[in-house]
């Protein structure tokens, strides 16, 4: 996916998906660990959003 800017950062997006609600779950709790162990400057944010009505 192309970056999109908007109010002058610039924003992307990725969309994970899995047949296995379970392994989808176990995927994201390990993944939220690793982005929040990473040591990123400080402009750098991360967002882990779950769509509640998908998950």
């Amino acid at each position: 996916m192309r970056l999109a800017r908007r109010a002058n950062f610039e924003r992307a997006q990725l969309l994970v998906e899995s047949p296995s609600r379970r392994a989808l779950q176990a995927f994201l709790g390990e993944w939220g660990s690793a982005l929040a162990a990473i040591k990123a400057p400080s402009k750098l944010r991360w967002h882990l959003e779950v769509d509640p009505l998908e998950f």
